[in-house]
């Protein structure tokens, strides 16, 4: 065994499930045989991982090193012992830093690994049988080959498999990829449910209503419950904005000065009660806070340190990464190739962000535009079904909405279609006097999951990067 630095890409990110989570290894067990893999070693620890779940019907976890210790007596040499000790090692210390993979994008990148080992082994096979002028033998292992038949489109009997019904039960398909804290209120009860694997979300609002802010709040969040996030601006901010954003919300110190230069105060939301009216305007109490000077570089430095650091993961291990296109110039298509892009590598996005979809350049700009508009919500909802993610976006409202106090479904521009796309489509509202006092109100206009709520009230800072300080429901909350 000659590998001494291990790759972090699928074949290993899928193999540290097998070793990990029970679930995963009940689905892919059947399908494994001593080939699966690209390397004799993975397919010695596949093995184990195999034979312990037809004895306990259970991943080995820790259990693992049992395996080892008794393969290790008769491993070829001590290099070989050495080597698989260190790859188990860094097994599980790479997946507690990544953390675990979603069963479903796990099944989905094994498929296609198998299947590729398969179809080069097909290969080697048949140009062997062909050389020795045995084509009827190479042309009956062209018609014998079979694909390993998992993840997205395999044909199952829900009612026979137990496979499919223990990923029903799988509490980590349904936990909230990204949750509000309860110092934020009642937005914890308000976005719960929606924001889970697989679904398409959207947020629908007049021009500046604050969109960007609440994709990007979004995205923060997941990062901070250390969820890998791939956040894409397809022409609404350039990267320097995007970045200043994201440093002011790091650092909680401003960049730049309001109308009224330096020194700065900004008005900081503590608390925040409703009125009985439903038009009336929340009682928010603030705090001011007074800064004497721009955020400086080392100050930036200093807060994206700290940030990394809070997420116990090693300086180096990436949960962001944000890639800015010029409007118009980059398609859902393109993205999907960005963001396999970075899964080769072993970043699997949890959370996808853009910003947002209506800027995107069409799939086929020969369509009627109505249609190109469907093509593209179609695509990102297939993004987040493929990749077994959230994916997070926006969309523009109508003339209609600026005549109106509070943003509907209604009022989607350009396709209605829209909204068939979306598992949830939440609507962003504000009265002059509401943006006046720093606060929004937000809706659920369209849900597949979680369940309807009352509207919120909302309270943020965004001169310190922060749309969501605090909130409260807007009249009674029904429960059940």
């Amino acid at each position: 065994m000659k590998t001494e630095s291990f790759d972090a890409g699928n074949d290993n990110a899928v193999l540290a499930e097998m070793v990990m989570s029970s679930a995963f290894l009940a689905r892919v067990a059947p399908h494994w045989d001593r080939h699966s893999f690209p390397s004799h070693w993975q397919n010695e620890v596949a093995g184990w991982c195999v034979e312990h779940h037809g004895r306990h019907r259970k991943a080995p976890r820790r259990g693992i090193r049992a395996y080892f210790r008794q393969w290790a007596e008769n491993a070829p040499s001590q290099d070989d012992a050495d080597t698989m000790s260190r790859f188990l090692e860094w097994v599980s210390q790479s997946r507690e830093q990544r953390g675990k993979l979603d069963a479903g994008l796990a099944t989905d990148l094994l498929a296609k690994g198998w299947n590729g080992v398969r179809i080069d082994r097909l290969v080697e096979q048949v140009g062997q049988f062909k050389d020795a002028g045995q084509t009827d033998r190479a042309l009956e292992l062209i018609q014998g080959f079979k694909k390993v038949d998992l993840g997205t489109g395999a044909a199952v009997d829900p009612f026979l498999d137990e496979a499919s019904m223990r990923a029903v039960h799988e509490r980590e398909r349904l936990e909230p990829l990204v949750e509000y804290p309860d110092s934020c209120g009642d937005l914890k009860a308000f976005f719960h449910g929606h924001l889970t694997r697989n679904c398409l979300v959207g947020f629908l609002a007049p021009e500046k209503a604050g969109k960007s802010w609440w994709m990007m709040d979004v995205a923060c969040r997941a990062r901070q419950a250390r969820k890998s996030v791939l956040y894409f601006d397809a022409g609404d901010m350039t990267a320097d904005q995007v970045d200043e954003r994201l440093h002011t919300r790091a650092s909680g110190i401003p960049f730049r000065a309001g109308s009224g230069g330096w020194p700065m105060t900004v008005s900081w939301p503590t608390s925040i009660k409703p009125l009985k009216g439903e038009e009336d305007l929340p009682v928010v109490g603030r705090k001011t806070l007074t800064f004497d000077a721009q955020r400086t570089f080392k100050q930036t430095v200093r807060a994206c340190r700290r940030s990394q650091e809070n997420l116990k993961a090693g300086p180096d291990h990436s949960f962001f990464r944000r890639a800015c296109f010029s409007n118009g110039s980059v398609n859902v298509a393109r993205l999907r190739s960005i963001v396999e892009g970075h899964a080769a590598e072993g970043f699997h996005a949890a959370v996808i962000v853009v910003d947002y979809a209506d800027i995107l350049a069409p799939e086929n700009a020969r369509v009627d535009r109505r249609h190109q508009f469907d093509d593209t919500w179609r695509a990102l909802r297939a993004m987040s079904e493929d990749y077994h993610c959230l994916v997070v976006t926006a969309t523009q409202a109508n003339r209609e909405s600026y005549k109106s106090r509070t943003t509907r479904g209604e009022h989607v521009s350009e396709d209605k279609r829209k909204r068939a796309h979306v598992t949830s489509l939440f609507t962003i509202s504000a009265t002059e006097e509401e943006r006046g006092e720093g606060v929004c109100r937000l809706g659920i206009a369209d849900w597949r999951n979680g369940r309807p709520l009352p509207p919120v009230y909302v309270a943020g800072c965004l001169a310190l990067g922060q749309p969501a300080v605090r909130s409260c429901f807007i009249g009674k909350r029904k429960d059940g």
